[in-house]
């Protein structure tokens, strides 16, 4: 009888008609496999039929067709996997007019090579390098960045060939602030779908380390000028992780440590300062040359540079300072000084007045200077009746109104993700700003602003960071710093931001938990396991044993020792851990009353113990304390057992009886006796259970055999020379069997020795008087009497008469 489910194909092919030259899906009874194999190795592919009763089965592949008319379900073909694009194609003709055809597109495979390089960008960025060599096809690989073991970033291939291909994956990563080595790694994963025959093939892990040797921290101007007699203050561009120790030097003496400012007062001498940032990487130094001018007074210029540049204009007009920087409405006053006989001269300015000190100097004051773009300038009339000016130089600053840190991006960071954050600095007015980025106290960035404007304006300062789990909460703030030269202010306070603080989301990790855990029975439960769960937001954590939910109150039992695993999750992602907990519980002994042991045994534990941890056992026996190593036939009796552990303790007590194999009373013997006479053999034994004990070797006519509990005896009836030689006795019991032999020795019957005659004779004599008194006495006692009848009475009969104790 068919199958109901070729009954069934029968009928849909009946349904379909005769003249159908289709092959309806529901009725493609092939399958056809394998999808994929490795490149250059022979695969078979076989074509398999559902359907037995075809009228012929072809698989077509390497342009070779197999024919199978016979009703076989199945062909297989070897072949070589040369061709990145094989197809094989297979038929099967299920009547006259109806043929399923089947086609598959074999992937060809090859395993790539994955090499990471890295290469060091500045002091804490890295640009890494995957290169995926070798491998095919190419659209169906993924890339996966780790750092420190964990996910960094995905990179997927794809649009690209069948054929092998040579790729590059690239990521840049900044390190700054890590304070360790960090671990990377990337990892190409072929994805075939179900079929995928490959696991990832993994690059080398690489040690990167994010401290670096002190360096420059900017372009800053390592020359100074001053005026004689002035204070100023050096400060050490250098950075470095760890930070750097500062030593200053001049003229090969040192002057301070630890300290990237020197303060130096009422400066005489011009000199070079030598500034050496050292760390555990390496040390880096800057010198500072520091000019020191000359201050001159009255109609003298200020610096011979300053003459130089005037004389050259062709104008005798020189301005005390020539340059000034100032802030905005902080007061103002320059000297216009002729070095020659003039006809006139005056300042040209929007704001100030102006008035002469003397014939040859006049002063332009102003009390507060509030106007930006000022351009002062002083002239003169010369007595050619021509006129020459000289421009004061001079710039206006303001400090920020405000400095204030956000972040681009709005919501929490992401750990892993790169984030910008944002340093406003409103209402700010100066060439050149620089802005300093910190992460807690640690300058993690410094940016130069050149901003053009001379009237205050709001400018921006970005930082990129990849934040971690340990930067939640952490503080981000900047600090604006205007920068004026050697020239401007001795010092301008920065103006600092309120402290961003971070909000970063991160996935769970378990932290300080046991991997194996002891607990005692009914005593605990899994909410009281010690442990920390890390993440942000905080994880939602679930226990599981063997894959059901627990209930966390629950008190745990004996059965259930195990493999707990948790799994904590949070909107970032899950992590699991499992641990191994042992339920202890107090010791219990299950004994019967009676036992039974081998002597000369090991000594075992009769009972059924059981507890956690493994209970200590004592052994007693008549309330006294023992220590048996091996059981003796002596040993047995009554005996109690205490198991003992952590958890409590139990005493049992039973009888314990030993056995022991039989053991014979009497040796092997040899009996020696004459014809005719009698013998009896005893053969008795001991042991527990009681021997059974029993003669070999009965069947003479003349033997008797007695039997008893413990005993067997064979007594020989007037031996005769058969039944001498060797009786063997066997004791048996449960324990064991042993064997008794007696040797019967039998002889020939000897002569009456003749020195036994007169003691034969005397003994007979003795005999025959005892009897004879014995007789007479009897006779005696009884009282008997005749009576003898005359020769007339002879016809009357004798009568005898006895009479006892009456004569």
């Amino acid at each position: 009888m068919l199958p109901l489910r070729m009954l069934g194909l029968l009928m849909l092919l009946l349904l379909h008609g005769a003249d159908s030259t289709s092959c309806p899906p529901e009725l493609n009874p092939l399958i056809l496999n394998p999808p994929i194999g490795e490149y250059g190795t022979e695969v078979v592919v076989n074509c398999t039929s559902t359907y037995w009763h075809h009228k012929g089965m072809t698989l077509l592949a390497e342009n070779i067709s197999i024919i199978k008319n016979d009703p076989h379900y199945k062909i297989y073909k070897p072949m070589a996997l040369t061709d990145w694009n094989t197809k094989v194609e297979c038929k099967i003709q299920l009547n006259d007019s109806i043929e399923c055809t089947k086609e598959l597109e074999i992937t060809a495979y090859k395993t790539p090579n994955v090499v990471l390089t890295i290469k060091k960008i500045d002091k804490a960025r890295y640009q890494l390098q995957c290169d995926v060599s070798n491998f095919a096809p190419a659209q169906n690989h993924t890339v996966t960045w780790y750092k420190d073991g964990e996910i960094l970033t995905t990179n997927s291939s794809a649009g690209l060939t069948k054929e092998s291909e040579n790729q590059f994956f690239t990521k840049e990563v900044n390190i700054q602030g890590e304070g360790k080595v960090v671990q990377f790694r990337c990892e190409a994963q072929p994805d075939f779908g179900p079929y995928t025959p490959l696991g990832a093939v993994i690059s080398d892990t690489h040690n990167v380390s994010a401290l670096y040797a002190p360096e420059l921290s900017t372009n800053y101007s390592e020359d100074i000028s001053v005026s004689k007699g002035e204070n100023v203050t050096l400060t050490c561009h250098i950075e470095g992780d760890p930070p750097p120790n500062f030593q200053w030097t001049v003229d090969g003496k040192d002057l301070a440590k630890n300290t990237s400012q020197l303060k130096i007062t009422d400066i005489n001498n011009s000199t070079t300062y030598t500034c050496t940032a050292t760390n555990d990487l390496g040390n880096k130094s800057m010198e500072i040359y520091v000019n020191v001018t000359e201050v001159t007074t009255g109609a003298a210029p200020v610096t011979m540079t300053t003459l130089k540049a005037q004389a050259e204009q062709g104008c005798p007009l020189i301005l005390t300072p020539s340059e000034i920087i100032v802030k905005f409405g902080d007061p103002v006053e320059v000297n216009c000084t002729a070095n020659t006989n003039i006809s006139g001269s005056g300042w040209e300015v929007s704001a100030g007045s102006a008035h002469r000190l003397d014939a040859t100097t006049l002063t332009w004051k102003v009390e507060n200077l509030k106007t930006w773009d000022i351009k002062p300038s002083c002239y003169a009339n010369l007595k050619d009746r021509s006129q020459c000016e000289v421009g004061l130089d001079i710039t206006l600053y303001q400090t920020p109104d405000i400095v204030s840190v956000s972040g681009v991006d709005p919501g929490p960071m992401i750990e892993g993700r790169e984030y910008q954050l944002k340093c406003d600095v409103n209402n700010v007015a100066r060439v050149q700003l620089k802005v300093k980025w910190y992460h807690g106290n640690k300058t993690v960035f410094t940016d130069d602003i050149q901003n053009i404007n001379t009237t205050p304006t709001n400018v921006s300062s970005y930082y990129t960071v990849t934040p971690e789990r340990g930067d939640n909460g952490s503080e981000f703030r900047c600090e604006a710093e205007l920068q004026l030269g050697p020239k401007g202010p001795e010092f301008i306070p920065p103006v600092t931001s309120q402290p961003f603080n971070a909000v970063v989301y991160y996935k769970p990790l378990f932290q300080a938990i046991p991997s194996h855990y002891t607990v005692a029975e009914k005593n605990f439960t899994m909410s009281d396991l010690p442990y920390e769960t890390d993440g942000n937001p905080p994880p939602d954590v679930k226990w599981y044993y063997q894959g059901t939910p627990i209930n966390l109150n629950e008190s745990l039992k004996r059965t259930d020792t195990g493999s707990y695993t948790a799994e904590a999750s949070n909107v970032i992602g899950s992590i699991t851990t499992s641990v191994f907990i042992t339920v202890e519980y107090r010791p219990s002994l299950t004994c019967k009353e009676q036992y039974e042991v081998v002597e000369n045994s090991e000594l075992k534990i009769p009972c059924e113990l059981d507890g956690s941890p493994s209970p200590s056992i004592t052994w007693f026996k008549h309330e006294k304390e023992i220590s048996p190593s091996r059981w003796t036939k002596h040993d047995s009796g009554m005996y109690s057992l205490k198991a003992t552990n952590t958890h409590g303790a139990v005493e049992r007590k039973f009888n314990l009886q030993v056995l022991y194999a039989p053991e014979f009373l009497d040796e092997n013997t040899t009996s020696k006796i004459t014809l005719g006479q009698n013998v009896t053999f005893n053969c008795s034994a001991k042991g527990y259970p009681p021997p059974v004990s029993k003669w070999t070797d009965t069947r003479s006519t003349n033997l008797i055999v007695t039997t008893g509990e413990r005993y067997s005896t064979i007594t020989i009836m007037e031996a005769t020379s058969a039944n001498a030689g060797v009786y063997q006795c066997v004791a048996t019991n449960k324990v064991g069997t042993v064997t008794r032999f007696v040797i019967l020795e039998i002889g020939e019957t000897r002569p009456f020795p003749s020195w036994m005659v007169p003691f034969v004779i005397a003994t007979v004599l003795l005999v025959s008087i005892i009897l004879v008194l014995v007789l007479w006495l009897r006779c005696k006692n009884r009282g008997e009497y005749s009576f003898v009848a005359s020769n007339d009475a002879s016809h009357i009969p004798m009568t005898t008469q006895s009479t006892e104790g009456n004569a």
